[in-house]
């Protein structure tokens, strides 16, 4: 049931946040994006990466985007260093997208 897999998956996204955290603060990674359709769910992503991202004290850029014009204009600003895609979206799939941006 689609709203049961959303409460397990929100349950962890703290944890996400935290990986996420750790991995940019050892890749110095200094742009990513998060993109997905769900408006609750990516700004639940966007606060939970920023708040583990700004306890440790690191600097980077973090744009949430849920439509593919917001996308388009998030990656004409330059090419991000890490992306969090939502697979199942409306518009375009997150495996398009993943791969138009590695053609880029």
């Amino acid at each position: 049931d689609k709203i049961r897999e959303k409460k397990v998956i929100l349950a962890g996204v703290g944890g996400i946040g935290s990986y996420i955290a750790f991995l940019l603060s050892r890749m110095k990674i200094a742009k990513l994006i998060i993109f997905d359709d769900d408006i609750q769910f990516l700004e639940i992503m966007k606060e939970s990466v920023s708040d583990n991202l700004d306890k440790q004290g690191e600097e980077y850029e973090l744009l949430a985007v849920n439509t593919l014009s917001e996308w388009d204009r998030a990656i004409g600003a330059g090419k991000p260093d890490l992306v969090l895609l939502d697979i199942d979206m409306p518009e375009k799939n997150g495996m398009e997208v993943a791969e138009e941006l590695r053609t880029r």
